[in-house]
């Protein structure tokens, strides 16, 4: 990051060079708004800057070195923590005209001391998140074995390289048709920024890429201010291009197709323009309506979140004091009947005269809690179930620790599922019992019920009446997104992150976040950091957000034998 001096000495420093003189010229002229106040602005687009131009470095694309979640999102915006940046930002774009307050940008002495109060506040604020996410860095266990002083980094956790340089030799072997997509490409991106000087200048100009329902760009400045307008259009523009090449440039295995789509697309969701403060229009306006105040805010969200997170961001993505398991969350009453190692069973009795005569055993998944079932009155099958009169019992999975690292998959069958059954079937006296599972609980009860269908002499094998699946996998030739993350590679490394016997929650969070990063990343990072918002209390994200880790020696194994080799379908 710049200090104010280095930034300001950028911008000002002599060019002795022929060569620096005709840069400058080419660029100068390159941007037909040079010399406006909408310069700095217009230089940010890639029709302007070859420098940005997606196809001009092949590298620049290479999520390896631009993947959000390889660093901390918003160290990577240099506006949160550089209060001189803030001030240079809001100098540049006071005069595009933004809405709101007509008075906002007209700042008396007492709203200009209250500003330069919030940039000292946001430059304190800004050092602590620094030590706090260095002092995480530093404590013992925060790196895997293997990574760091002990180590070598690794440069390609994900295992891409080899895909992305497939896809661009792939992609060089046909120069006539990447040439037409380029020069639609940039024929696109000028007309852009033509059509905008039409609209700057009173005219009215249709959108050469339109947004649709994207929320990113909901706000209304997004259409009606000319330059953001065009910021918007030509990220748009920007983002299909590159997608459109992963989706279907070159001659790819569908494998090293999925993995150049992916991580494609987490370049193309991390580089928009609403993630950071001088390209978001609301950002800007909230800022100079605010005196500052909404980055002040934002970075406190921010030094809490490492803080919970231990030097890693833990980006809030609701309100974690609106909910409180056993008052608003998981009320039907029940109670613990049976635990040992790693389970406890639940039961909830029916709330009617007749009462169905076999129970059900709710399987959930052990990535996270069980009260998905219970969320609340409104929100839970476990209390619709028993007022239609079933006895319902539910498997509430240990939370393991270094003394769980023992445990594997086997144990998860028989000490969890069966032991639970023969419970369940214990204390109600039925006959047999219905199963209900999901997610990898799911998995977990296919594979148990495999096992039966061949164990006739198994207690279990002729009691189970029947199995309901919500949403699982047993079958995982083609698993989706999270496939990618499953190869020799990536597995060595995750035990080497697992050396302590147990995943922690936060690394299957951030996995599930990456599938869906404009939603789960950016748009906390906005709405959190940004604009400084308390973000909206959802029971469901709390749920979500209430992950558990996981032994090693299970997470291992279910990721081999099924995610990598399909053992269960074969």
């Amino acid at each position: 990051m710049a200090k104010a001096g280095e930034a300001k000495g950028r911008k000002s420093s002599d060019a002795t060079g022929d060569g620096d003189k005709a840069a400058e010229g080419a660029a100068a002229s390159a941007n037909p708004f040079a010399g406006t106040p909408l310069e700095a602005l217009v230089a940010a687009n890639p029709a302007f800057n070859p420098a940005l131009n997606p196809m001009a470095d092949l590298a620049a694309a290479n999520p390896m070195m631009n993947n959000p979640m390889m660093a901390n999102p918003m160290m990577g915006n240099p506006m949160m923590c550089n209060p001189m940046a803030v001030m240079e930002a809001l100098a540049a774009t006071a005069p595009l005209g933004l809405p709101g307050d007509p008075g906002a940008a007209a700042m008396g002495p007492e709203d200009a001391q209250k500003l330069m109060g919030n940039m000292a506040a946001l430059f304190e604020k800004g050092r602590e998140a620094w030590e706090t996410m260095a002092g995480g860095a530093a404590a013992p266990g925060a790196m895997p074995a293997g990574v760091g002083e002990a180590g070598p980094l690794q440069l390609d956790p994900f295992n891409a390289s080899g895909a992305f340089a497939e896809w661009w030799r792939s992609l060089a072997e046909d120069p006539a048709g990447l040439a037409e997509k380029t020069l639609k490409f940039w024929s696109d991106q000028a007309e852009v920024w033509r059509r905008a000087a039409v609209k700057a200048s009173g005219g009215e100009a249709e959108p050469v890429a339109e947004a649709g329902r994207d929320k990113r760009f909901k706000d209304e400045d997004w259409s009606k201010n000319a330059v953001f307008d065009a910021l918007k259009q030509s990220y748009l523009l920007t983002s299909a291009f590159l997608m459109d090449a992963a989706k279907s440039g070159g001659d790819l295995s569908p494998k090293d197709r999925k993995k150049v789509e992916f991580f494609t697309r987490q370049f193309v969701e991390a580089i928009s323009p609403s993630n950071y403060f001088a390209t978001n229009p609301e950002v800007l306006r909230t800022t100079l309506e605010s005196r500052g105040e909404n980055l002040v805010r934002g970075l406190q969200h921010m030094l809490e979140d490492l803080r919970r997170g231990k030097g890693n961001l833990l980006i809030r993505q609701t309100d974690l004091e609106k909910f409180k398991v056993g008052e608003n969350m998981a009320v039907t009453p029940g109670k613990v009947i049976y635990r040992n190692e790693i389970i406890e069973l639940i039961q909830y009795e029916p709330k009617t005269p007749n009462v169905e005569s076999r129970p059900i055993l709710f399987v959930p998944p052990w990535i996270n809690k069980f009260y998905i079932l219970d969320l609340n009155d409104e929100k839970s099958m476990v209390k619709w179930l028993v007022e239609k009169g079933h006895t319902v019992f539910l498997i509430s999975w240990v939370n393991p620790d270094e003394s769980h690292q023992h445990l594997e998959f086997y144990h998860y069958i028989a000490d969890g599922l069966f032991d639970a059954a023969a419970r369940v079937l214990d204390e109600t006296e039925a006959d047999k019992l219905h199963i209900a599972s999901y997610c990898v609980g799911g998995t977990l009860s296919a594979t148990a019920l495999a096992y039966l269908a061949q164990q006739p002499e198994h207690p279990l094998s002729d009691r189970i009446a029947s199995a309901t699946y919500f949403t699982l996998q047993t079958e995982f030739s083609d698993a989706g997104d999270l496939q990618l993350f499953i190869d020799e590679q990536q597995l060595a490394s995750l035990d080497a992150m697992m050396a302590e016997g147990v995943l922690g929650a936060d690394k299957m969070s951030n996995t599930f976040n990456m599938l869906r990063s404009a939603d789960l990343i950016w748009g906390f990072v906005v709405n959190n950091y940004l604009l400084g918002k308390d973000p909206f209390p959802f029971d469901l994200l709390y749920w979500n957000s209430d992950s558990t880790r996981m032994p090693a020696r299970v997470h291992r194994y279910y990721l081999g034998n099924f995610y990598q080799d399909d053992k269960l379908a074969k």
